[in-house]
């Protein structure tokens, strides 16, 4: 079994890779004689930071969900928040029934 996960996903991490690699190289000495070596690297900071708070706000936890879960949250791109919300509410009803149709309240039916 493979652990790298899909070989299509791999190719393409590695293809992006490359594709930032040979951007930031073709771009680092035009911008050393712009801005100076120091600019240059708060400007790639500044792009690293920017891109870091973007996938921690928008980008959320896939782990434990399932396929159809993920579609309906990556299907809402600015609502999934309120998705997600309403998926735990109702996983939460969801694993509070019990096989005779009550409704468990703490330890009591």
């Amino acid at each position: 079994m493979m652990q790298g996960g899909d070989p299509c996903s791999t190719s393409m991490g590695t293809a992006m890779n490359s594709l930032m690699s040979g951007t930031i190289s073709m771009t680092f000495i035009s911008l050393y004689k712009a801005i100076l070596i120091g600019g240059a690297f708060f400007l790639f900071m500044g792009v690293a930071i920017v891109s870091w708070v973007f996938f921690y706000t928008l980008l959320l936890e896939t782990q434990s969900r399932t396929l159809e879960e993920m579609q309906l949250l990556f299907g809402t791109f600015f609502k999934w928040r309120s998705t997600l919300r309403e998926l735990e509410k109702n996983k939460k009803i969801k694993d509070n029934d019990t096989s005779d149709g009550r409704i468990a309240v703490g330890n009591y039916y």
